[in-house]
């Protein structure tokens, strides 16, 4: 009797998709120092729009060239999340103390955060239990959101300045909505209810 070989495909984890993801996650430690030592708009909001930037290109390089792995797409998805939760939060405390911000802003920025604010119970719930709280599967609501939400904050913080971005309010209800529609596939893929 043949006993059947069983192969283990070790991931490649040091690669240019996996850098870029790391180098999303520094720069969300330099976002959250700015924060506290009143750096300018201006630059926080370059350094959180470089951030995002590599969130785009670590996809599609690994996409391109096959570097595809569990290990990568799990990290990019913490990376995410720590840069989007962090620099959301940034904005939400700093801004407002600063005047930056005013409620009408702040509301805003609730809405286009909707994803976050209603997946982050089940996150951590799920982290308690030591269940699974990043699913491989990418879905269109997931990737719709983070790619309205890097527009729309943005614009938002550009609205304040000036009087061409106040359609922000527009684009903040429809990311709120496709956030909205992201929390229910996230909460399906993780198996919460079952």
């Amino acid at each position: 009797m043949r006993k059947k070989v069983v192969e283990q495909v070790k991931e490649e984890m040091i690669n240019v998709p996996n850098f870029l993801t790391l180098s999303r996650v520094v720069l969300t430690f330099v976002l959250v120092y700015m924060f506290f030592f009143d750096y300018s708009v201006a630059t926080l909001l370059f350094v959180f729009c470089v951030a995002v930037f590599t969130d785009f290109l670590d996809g599609q390089i690994a996409r391109g060239f096959g570097l595809v792995t569990n290990f990568g797409a799990k990290f990019d998805m913490i990376a995410d999340r720590f840069l989007w939760i962090s620099f959301g939060i940034g904005v939400l405390i700093f801004f407002p103390i600063r005047g930056i911000f005013d409620s009408y802003h702040v509301v805003q920025m609730l809405i286009i955060f909707s994803r976050e604010i209603l997946c982050l119970p089940f996150l951590l719930i799920n982290l308690l239990k030591g269940e699974t709280t990043t699913p491989i599967i990418h879905r269109w609501s997931g990737k719709t959101t983070t790619f309205l939400q890097a527009f729309a904050i943005p614009f938002l913080i550009l609205s304040v300045y000036y009087v061409e971005f106040s359609f922000t309010i527009i684009l903040s209800i429809i990311t709120g909505i496709v956030g909205v529609w992201a929390f229910f596939d996230y909460i399906s893929d993780i198996k919460f209810f079952k």
